[in-house]
């Protein structure tokens, strides 16, 4: 304030410095702050190496991290690394942009588990949504009350038999509703159409929402594999079934990789 500066400002200034900003703009600040260098310097090859970090990256990221999960802030780490990047004076590519983010990653790890979350719901989670620090600790708090619930015991098997068989499948399928000729077929393509508009509706990528409109599935989903043969000698017929589990086992991209958790 002293070099004519207003209040706000100053104060953001110095806010920047802090562990975890108060303000919004001293939040802004920070984080503009460390992600440019951060950025910058992964960028010509100066990482953090085991045990040394000369430029004090593990404590700058977080305080890119601890700020975002403190108020509950959303950010796309994924948009930010990318501007940082181009206002670097060298060039940051593509692997540069992802060494950084999987860095930031790393630190994530740490504090959510340091917290108390388990550490496969956690893998579970930030295999999908590293890059909004706040929205995954908030699915990390969602999967772990899920799991904690006796409907878990059905929830996961059912959504294992989905993925089990389609995650070796080279190819993606597509759905071709003049090929559902058994009852159990045509049941599960209703039941997913109802669940992927719903999910769609709710305009949220958690948890939550994943597993509330999945739960009415499940019965679908069992009686499916209970009567209808998948892997069909019929190529037509197979593929038609492997593409409907595909789409089952794609409702959860983006939010949670549910392969990661004990059990699956």
């Amino acid at each position: 304030m002293r070099s004519g500066e207003s209040k706000a400002v100053a104060r953001a200034i110095g806010e920047h410095y802090q562990a975890s900003p108060l303000s919004r703009v001293g939040q802004a600040v920070a984080l503009a702050d460390r992600l440019d260098s951060l950025v910058g310097l992964f960028a010509v090859d100066l990482a953090p190496s085991g045990a040394k970090d000369p430029f004090g990256l593990r404590r700058a990221t977080l305080g890119i991290v601890q700020p975002l999960l403190d108020q509950d802030q959303d950010l796309d780490l994924d948009a930010a690394i990318l501007k940082a990047g181009k206002l670097q004076p060298v060039k940051v590519d593509a692997k540069r942009r992802t060494e950084v983010l999987d860095f930031i990653r790393g630190r994530l790890t740490v504090l959510l588990k340091d917290s108390g979350f388990r550490y496969d719901v956690v893998d579970a989670v930030l295999a999908e949504q590293a890059s909004n620090p706040a929205c995954a600790k908030r699915s990390v708090q969602q999967l772990q009350a899920w799991t904690a619930g006796e409907e878990w015991k059905t929830i996961l098997p059912a959504f294992a038999r989905c993925v089990r068989i389609t995650r070796d499948q080279k190819k993606a399928f597509a759905v071709d509703t003049k090929l559902l000729s058994e009852k159990e077929e045509k049941d599960l393509w209703a039941a997913l159409r109802k669940a992927e508009a719903a999910l769609k509706a709710t305009q949220s990528r958690d948890v939550d929402s994943l597993l509330g409109v999945f739960v009415p599935m499940i019965p679908s989903v069992n009686q499916f594999f209970d009567q209808i043969l998948v892997m069909s000698k019929k190529k037509t017929e197979r593929e038609n079934r492997l593409a409907l589990l595909q789409r089952v086992a794609a409702l959860s991209d983006g939010i949670a990789d549910l392969s990661k958790l004990e059990g699956f």
